[in-house]
């Protein structure tokens, strides 16, 4: 009892340094920042539906399914990866980030990707292909978005006291909030400006400077 007393007072003190304050904020700025740009690699395919459906001639039926093959294999990953924020920690939000960006741009370029596979085997109707291909990387997309949250949280956790805990969190999910209308502005300005699928390789290379932040303040 007497040991964890004195832990608690070294703690205490420890939190209350000038320090610890400075790199708890840089912790908290940096998670957000990388939080915040993971939304460039999930909510541009709700702005893009309406150019991939005339380009493909898709239906809403076929775009719906594109939609909820990310919300489920994100659903599975927020399960699984919160399990594994308890072994691998901080690891785990760089990783997601990286791969999110990598799946966005292959998604981008799935069409060409089933021209080319297509040619192959000699197949030449390729929009069943497309889709298909679209639907495996927008799954990959989705899992590895799964790996924001939980990860980030648990970082937060680790440099703020308890008691400071719900302003950090507050934060923190106020990028989450403030993603929507940055995501909404840059994905819809990079697609008018180069087409639907510059939204699905440009303002996710974002993810990349927040990762590139958030490690640096390691």
């Amino acid at each position: 009892m007497v040991e964890n007393t004195k832990k608690n007072q070294v703690f205490a003190e420890f939190q209350s340094s000038a320090s610890l304050r400075r790199w708890k904020w840089r912790i908290l700025l940096a998670t957000m920042a990388c939080y915040l740009f993971y939304y460039c690699g999930r909510f541009n395919l709700a702005i893009c539906l309406k150019p991939i459906m005339n380009e493909f001639g898709w239906d809403k039926a076929q775009m719906g399914f594109l939609v909820s093959v990310l919300i489920v294999s994100y659903g599975i990953g927020q399960f699984i990866n919160g399990n594994l924020t308890d072994r691998f920690g901080r690891v785990l939000m760089p990783v997601g980030a990286i791969v999110s960006c990598l799946a966005n741009w292959a998604f981008s370029y799935a069409s060409e990707f089933s021209s080319f596979f297509a040619s192959l085997i000699g197949i030449t109707s390729t929009s069943a292909m497309t889709f298909g291909t679209m639907a495996v990387f927008w799954g990959i997309n989705g899992y590895f978005q799964a790996m924001g949250m939980a990860p980030g949280g648990r970082l937060i956790s680790n440099w703020w006291a308890h008691h400071e805990r719900g302003t950090a969190m507050g934060l923190y999910t106020f990028a989450a909030a403030m993603a929507n209308v940055t995501v909404f502005l840059l994905a819809s300005a990079t697609a008018s400006a180069w087409g639907w699928r510059a939204a699905f390789r440009y303002p996710v290379l974002l993810m990349a400077g927040g990762v590139n932040g958030l490690i640096g303040v390691k």
